[in-house]
């Protein structure tokens, strides 16, 4: 597999791999929470200083999570299109796609911007002064728009799948991948 990649070498596996670092780091802010006892601990139970700290970090984390899906998503996405190569199918490929990745970009902004000052979203002694709108409602969206977009490439691919003239354990070999690739993300 390796050697197939070494020569082989595409944009998507940057993006894969991209995607990997960046949820590698993500994950690595919330292990290092962990180890310090501050995950799942609430905020008034703790003092003011490992609040902050620790809303710094769940921000950071969140903040590089996002696009490492979008990274992800979109060498899945690549690698539709280098099968397909250039139809009039690869629309179908490309409004999902821009549609995921404008949704990405949109809520990593939200999540920057989520409050006013922007420095309240991470710093709790803002708190008082700010007004701040809730992530939660963002996440929603996002995941939302992720799960449509989602669904829409699924029935795509299964669509062009099972148009081939292959044995059918080739069919579900190839949309079976797929499948676990979007359940992933």
């Amino acid at each position: 597999m390796a050697s197939s990649v070494r020569k082989n070498l595409s944009s998507r596996h940057f993006l894969t791999l991209a995607g990997c670092v960046l949820v590698t780091a993500s994950q690595s802010i919330i292990f290092v929470c962990q180890l310090r006892g501050v995950l799942g601990v609430h905020v008034w139970e703790m003092p003011l200083d490992h609040a902050r700290w620790e809303s710094t970090l769940f921000l950071a984390a969140t903040l590089l999570a996002i696009p490492a899906t979008a990274f992800a998503k979109s060498g899945l996405y690549v690698r539709h299109l280098e099968l397909m190569g250039r139809t009039q199918s690869t629309y179908f490929i490309l409004i999902p796609a821009i549609l995921s990745m404008v949704a990405f970009v949109v809520v990593w902004i939200i999540q920057l911007l989520a409050c006013s000052p922007i420095e309240a979203a991470w710093d709790l002694r803002f708190y008082t002064e700010t007004s701040c709108h809730s992530r939660y409602y963002c996440g929603t969206v996002q995941a939302s728009v992720q799960i449509l977009t989602d669904l829409y490439f699924t029935c795509f691919v299964f669509y062009t799948t099972f148009g081939l003239q292959i044995p059918m354990r080739g069919k579900l070999t190839h949309t079976g991948a797929d499948r676990i690739a979007v359940a992933y993300l």
